[in-house]
């Protein structure tokens, strides 16, 4: 035996304490082994848990950046909400000039114009303002929307001569027959009467027909 522990000493060089650290490390590594062996592995499933970007923005703290990163966040989630329409009866120069292509001078010459006609019917009539380009209005035409109801009415009945000259839609020859006939024949009932009597091209007339008010 003590030959043995000669042996030991001679090749490897332990001493006792480091015989008996180097017993319980191995004591240490078989209870784990034996622990592996005969407990067999547990597999664990991952759930996607979704976390909407809300609940994101409402912890500032989570993320690298921390608040950087929720601001950042909230920056592109403002920018991807959809706008509301403008509606161009209403919209002041601010509004006007929020829109694509539109800048101070656009956006006056849109507001002259709608005073002029009396309000918009239709989109489209922002193809009729001076310097405002096609390629301008199809940017515009998905930003914005119309409510005709908002329209001046014009009453062909009592509408005097300077009032119908400053409409856009109505020729001098087209004012001075409409007021010829009104002297003549009394009150026009509709537009039916101006297109049997020729007082208005079919045109005009068919542009000028959302504004008409026959009362009195």
């Amino acid at each position: 035996m003590s030959s043995r522990k000669d042996f030991l000493k001679e090749w490897f060089g332990f001493t006792r304490r480091e015989r008996r650290s180097t017993s319980i490390l191995l004591a240490i590594i078989a209870v784990i082994t034996g622990i592996r062996y005969f407990a067999p592995e547990r597999s664990i499933s991952v759930e996607k848990i979704p976390v909407s970007l809300s609940e994101y923005l409402d912890k500032p703290e989570y993320g690298a950046g921390g608040q950087k990163d929720s601001e950042t966040l909230r920056s592109l989630a403002i920018r991807q909400r959809p706008r509301r329409a403008v509606e161009i009866n209403s919209a002041d120069s601010a509004a006007l000039t929020g829109l694509p292509g539109i800048g101070p001078v656009l956006s006056a010459r849109i507001i002259k114009y709608r005073r002029m006609v009396g309000g918009f019917v239709t989109t489209g009539q922002l193809r009729e303002v001076y310097g405002l380009k096609e390629e301008t209005f199809l940017m515009l035409k998905p930003k914005i929307i119309v409510d005709s109801s908002l329209i001046r009415k014009i009453k062909i009945n009592v509408v005097t001569y300077k009032e119908m000259l400053r409409h856009p839609y109505f020729s001098r020859k087209e004012i001075e027959d409409i007021l010829k006939y009104r002297e003549l024949n009394g009150r026009i009932t509709g537009t039916g009467e101006i297109r049997k009597n020729n007082l208005m091209t079919p045109q005009d007339l068919g542009r000028i027909r959302p504004y008409l008010d026959f009362g009195l």
